[in-house]
C-alpha cells in the first residue's frame, strides 16, 4: 500500500482531508507513513485505532498484556524498538501479538482468507501496550544487570571497592599526615580544618544559589481527557495544520 492508497484508506475511515494531506506531507518529509504521522499528531487514538484494525481483520484485540505471559525473545530490546510481533503463552496455547500497519492490511487479509484458522493464533494490540509488557517483563533482569555491571566492568569505580586498594592507601596516608600535623602543630591544624570546612560550606551556598537562579517554571502538559479517548477513531481535538 503506497501513500495514495493509505490516504484513501484513512479518508474512508472518516479522517478529515486536511489532516490526511498534512500527514501525507509529513510522511514524505520524514520518510514514514501517514498512519504514524496521524498518531504522532494525535489525530488518531492508538487504542481505538488498533481496536478498529482488529475488528477490520476479524482478530481479537488486547488492551493489556500480562508480562508474566510473555515469551521473551533472545534480545529483549527488539520489542522496545519494533513493537510486535511478540509471543505470549495463554493457558496451553501460544499466541502471537502484533500491531498491524495500514499498509500491511491487504497482505494480512490475503493470509487470513487463505488460512482462516490463523485467526485463532493472532491477537492485535497497540504498540505502546506491547512496549509496556516487554519493559515490565525484563525489568528485574535489567535492574540486576545495572547493579552488577559497574562492579564487574569497572571495579575501581564501584562503591563496593571504596577504601580498598589505591583508594585505601591514599586515604590512610592522608589520615596519617593529619594526625601528625594535629600532634605537631595543633593550633595550625585547627585553623586549617576550620578554613577547609568554611570553604566547603560557602561552596554549598553558592551551588544552591546557582540552582535557585536557574530554576525554570514546570512544563505544563495537556492531558487527554476521557472524552477524547472515547470520541471515536478520529480525534478532532487538535486543529489541522
Amino acid at each position: 500500500m503506497d501513500l495514495r492508497a493509505e490516504a484513501e484508506f484513512f479518508a474512508r475511515c472518516g479522517i478529515g482531508k486536511p489532516d490526511v494531506k498534512a500527514a501525507w506531507a509529513d510522511a514524505v518529509r520524514n520518510a514514514t507513513s501517514i498512519e504514524r504521522e496521524l498518531i504522532a499528531a494525535r489525530r488518531l487514538d492508538p487504542d481505538i485505532y488498533y481496536r478498529f484494525l482488529a475488528q477490520h481483520l476479524g482478530l481479537t484485540f488486547a488492551d493489556r498484556i500480562d508480562p508474566t505471559q510473555m515469551i521473551r525473545p533472545e534480545r529483549d530490546e527488539i520489542p522496545l524498538r519494533r513493537p510486535g510481533p511478540v509471543k505470549i503463552r495463554l493457558h496451553d496455547r501460544v499466541l502471537t501479538v502484533l500491531a498491524p500497519e495500514a499498509r500491511d492490511l491487504p497482505r494480512w487479509r490475503h493470509r487470513l482468507a487463505r488460512d482462516p484458522g490463523l485467526r485463532e493464533a493472532l491477537v492485535v494490540a497497540a504498540p505502546q501496550t506491547i512496549r509496556d509488557a516487554a519493559w515490565a517483563a525484563g525489568a528485574s533482569e535489567r535492574v540486576r544487570a545495572t547493579t552488577r555491571s559497574l562492579a564487574e566492568t569497572a571495579a575501581a569505580s564501584s562503591a563496593r571497592q571504596v577504601l580498598t586498594g589505591r583508594q585505601g592507601f591514599a586515604f590512610g596516608c592522608l589520615l596519617g599526615v593529619m594526625v601528625w600535623l594535629a600532634v605537631t602543630w595543633p593550633a595550625l591544624t585547627l585553623d586549617g580544618v576550620h578554613l577547609t570546612f568554611s570553604s566547603l560550606f560557602f561552596g554549598n551556598i553558592l551551588l544552591r544559589l546557582a540552582a535557585a537562579s536557574g530554576r525554570r517554571s514546570p512544563c505544563r502538559c495537556r492531558r487527554r481527557t476521557s472524552r477524547n479517548r472515547t470520541a471515536g477513531l478520529y480525534n478532532p481535538g487538535r486543529p489541522a495544520r
